[in-house]
């Protein structure tokens, strides 16, 4: 249905969209009124622990679908659920956002003890982020553990997005910023938490609101309205902990995809005497091209070093789909990932740390 003239207008044709089925669930959709008078409108759905998006123009009465685009098969996580959309609308750069619940889980396949070389299960829940128009989308953006839902808000006539979460069943609700391409703001709390966050679109970041969906006090249950000015640009970043590998805090994550594989390195919180090193900065509306450019991209600032300096990293690696290793990969398929310290005046690699080569039989070793 659509409004014109504040009205709504009545449901004349209904029909599927193309390319789902009874498997497709929790639709998100946004859209533009009138754009050279078109109407366009841009959806978001789940399917199969996967998320898709698809696209289209209304001419008359009649909406024709274009392209479907699979925006979760190169983010590293092996359930993908709830997506919601928003769109930054600016007559030169528009852009969609989608975000949604990303989890990796190996905790129901029991590997191996790890002090006999085996892995640890491992189980992240986190918020991920993708933006992209039409059929071009880039790289994803991650946050966060224990995340119940997302939800995802933009400026409506400039860049900008605030994307926010709830945490441990709606215990904590937090948000990030997307200000830049490619760069976002550090986790901050919402003024209040619950289950489901909501955000607004507006036409500055001060005009946009929060609230939150607080479902573990008596019923009636509260919607909250929160009190943040997304207009502040916080810098920095939270406190460094030793609480397990799943809480980088800061990083960089390099997905390599084989035949529906998908192997992940993750690299982050890397700390020169106790101070964040960032990392280049790249935008997340590219794709990466090669293994050189994913390499490039994984690269921290440089950073400059003496025999007393106290360098920290902290890394974690996994594959998504192993269990599809024997009938999806060849006998002499191997991947390798590794962190290396390399020197900036000759280019010269002077460390190598934390090694993973990967083969067809040894999955199950790196969990």
């Amino acid at each position: 249905m659509w409004i014109v003239d504040n009205q709504w207008q009545p449901l004349i044709i209904e029909g599927y969209i193309p390319g789902t089925n009874s498997y497709c669930i929790n639709p998100s959709v946004t859209g533009q009124a009138g754009v050279g008078g078109t109407d366009y409108i841009y959806i978001a759905y789940e399917n199969l622990s996967n998320i898709y998006y698809t696209f289209a123009y209304r001419g008359g009465l009649y909406w024709t679908f274009l392209q479907t685009v699979p925006l979760s098969s190169d983010c590293g996580f092996n359930y993908n659920s709830n997506p919601v959309i928003s769109l930054s609308y600016t007559p030169i750069n528009p852009y969609l956002m989608v975000s949604w619940q990303g989890v990796y889980d190996t905790q129901h396949e029991s590997p191996m003890p790890k002090e006999t070389g085996g892995s640890v299960p491992l189980r992240r829940a986190a918020a991920v982020v993708k933006t992209g128009w039409g059929t071009n989308w880039g790289t994803s953006s991650n946050f966060s553990n224990n995340v119940d839902f997302t939800n995802n808000g933009s400026l409506n006539t400039s860049f900008g997005s605030v994307i926010t979460w709830s945490e441990s069943n709606g215990e904590y609700s937090k948000y990030t910023v997307r200000r830049r391409v490619g760069e976002y703001d550090p986790i901050i709390s919402l003024s209040d938490n619950g289950i489901h966050t909501f955000i607004s679109n507006g036409n500055n970041f001060g005009s946009m609101k929060a609230m939150v969906f607080n479902k573990t006090v008596n019923p009636p249950y509260l919607l909250n309205r929160c009190t943040n000015d997304f207009t502040e640009n916080w810098s920095g970043f939270g406190k460094i902990t030793e609480a397990g590998i799943i809480d980088i805090s800061y990083g960089r994550s390099g997905i390599v995809e084989k035949n529906g594989l998908e192997f992940v390195f993750n690299i982050g919180d890397v700390l020169l005497n106790g101070e964040t090193i960032k990392f280049i900065k790249r935008a997340d509306t590219l794709l990466v091209a090669s293994i050189e450019e994913l390499n490039q991209s994984v690269r921290t600032d440089t950073l400059n070093l003496n025999p007393q300096s106290e360098l920290i990293f902290s890394d974690y690696y996994y594959v998504v789909n192993g269990e599809k290793a024997d009938s999806l990969l060849s006998n002499d398929f191997n991947i390798n990932f590794k962190c290396e310290l390399v020197k900036l005046s000759t280019g010269e690699v002077v460390g190598d740390f934390e090694e993973v080569n990967y083969n067809k039989s040894n999955l199950e070793e790196y969990g």
